[in-house]
């Protein structure tokens, strides 16, 4: 036989003793069964199911944890799935005969499937996955009243070390305010809900006819979504004034039409809600300890610093052009630092979205922003792509932090599976200035 013709034959043979041990080694022996995908799942939260496994034993489930990847007694599983600060609580998952690719260790997910059997090494149960879906923590950060312009100037200059840094491999893109009064209520009420003026009853620090309905702000959807118990959600704030969460009080003492705060809903739904009056000295510690607090539970995170805005309307030696200001901004520049840094020493730095902007800029040369539209977002979310409105970042944020893509009541506009920044999506009107 010629040497070719006997490779052949010993290829083929291999193929064949190849293709058997596969045979022997998978269905027959395991039991393992590609599961079908449903939407009807029921959630299970991760240690009650790791210890009710046959409970739950041919149901389709849905659960959230931690892939970790383990030496393995079982070999058939692909990775582990372990409960967010309870390591006892795992169960073993398999991806492959859904075809899915195995998720990065570390990484939170949501997965879903059906519980099944394996009669091997004793007998054990394990989770038969049709999905899974990254999970991300989600910080907010918001830097009050800084111009965009402004910001690139520092930027230019070189004054601005953790956002550069921050943006090696993040990105940033012109945000544009263009159905309300460029202040604070109307500006952080758009960021934190995604809806316009008519539809939370928040124009400007005037007029405002009502809190913010409940259950309208990304932590309250956050906590409605999952359950209280399963994720963290702060509310940290620099600034009362246009910002209260009590009735009565702050500038809602004065409302034209209502002494509601706008925020009154907030205290009883997260749990870290901390407003006050007082620069990024003390917010800073406040944001550090949640993160520290909270680093082995998925959460979600609105910090505020009020600095610029504070330097930008001090008539005696601030204004948008002052030193003052630049320091202001440098100063949540080094506390953006800080976080980046907790979150590294955390080793939560790759389930961690941060999404960086401000309520409104300031009048050019000015103490105050009466037109003053052009504001930023900063993030290392690698589907932000374009320039937008300031309603997009809210339902850009909220489908980033989990599997919520229809969960909005009343819908948000515009929602898709991509994001509101997201390439391909239908474009708004936005002005573009350099400086």
């Amino acid at each position: 036989m010629s040497s070719p013709r006997r490779r052949l034959s010993a290829l083929n043979l291999i193929a064949v003793i190849l293709l058997s041990a596969f045979t022997l080694w998978s269905a027959p022996h395991t039991h393992l069964v590609k599961a079908t995908p449903s939407t009807n799942y029921e959630f299970a939260e991760l240690s009650y199911l790791a210890s009710h496994l046959k409970e739950f034993s041919g149901l389709p489930v849905a659960t959230r944890g931690i892939a970790k990847f383990y030496a393995s007694i079982y070999m058939y599983e692909d990775f582990w799935l372990q409960a967010q600060g309870n390591s006892s609580a795992k169960i073993p998952v398999v991806v492959r005969f859904a075809g899915l690719p195995v998720p990065r260790e570390g990484t939170l997910i949501a997965v879903s499937g059906t519980i099944e059997y394996c009669n091997l090494e004793g007998g054990f149960y394990y989770l038969n996955a049709s999905s899974w879906t990254e999970v991300k923590n989600v910080i907010l950060i918001g830097w009050d009243g800084v111009q965009r312009n402004h910001l690139f100037e520092l930027m230019n200059r070189g004054m601005l070390p953790s956002l550069q840094a921050f943006l090696i491999d993040g990105k940033i893109v012109n945000v544009t305010l263009i159905d309300h009064r460029t202040d604070t209520k109307s500006g952080w009420t758009q960021i934190l809900t995604g809806y316009r003026w008519w539809k939370t009853g928040v124009y400007n620090n005037a007029y405002w006819f009502h809190s913010i309905p409940a259950g309208y702000t990304i932590p309250e959807r956050v906590e409605r979504h999952y359950g209280k118990d399963q994720v963290a959600t702060a509310f940290i704030t620099g600034k009362r004034g246009h910002m209260e969460a009590v009735n009565g009080t702050g500038t809602a003492q004065t409302g034209l039409y209502t002494q509601e705060a706008i925020y009154s809903n907030i205290p009883s739904q997260v749990d870290v809600c901390n407003v006050g009056d007082r620069g990024a000295n003390i917010v800073g510690p406040l944001t550090l300890q949640f993160l520290e607090n909270n680093s082995n539970r998925h959460f979600f995170a609105f910090f505020h610093f009020s600095d610029p805005d504070s330097a930008g309307h001090n008539q005696t030696a601030g204004g948008e052009n002052s030193a003052l200001y630049e320091g202001a901004i440098i100063r949540c520049d080094y506390w953006l630092g800080q976080i980046l840094s907790k979150l590294k020493t955390l080793n939560i730095t790759q389930n961690t979205l941060l999404y960086i902007t401000a309520d409104h800029g300031f009048d050019e040369g000015g103490y105050s922003h009466n037109n003053a539209p052009y504001v930023f977002l900063a993030t290392n979310d690698q589907n932000v792509s374009r320039n937008g409105d300031q309603v997009d970042v809210a339902p850009n944020s909220l489908l980033r932090i989990g599997d919520m893509g229809q969960q909005f009541r009343p819908c948000i506009r515009w929602l898709s599976s991509a994001g509101c920044f997201a390439t391909g999506r239908r474009a708004k009107a936005t002005k573009h200035i350099s400086r």
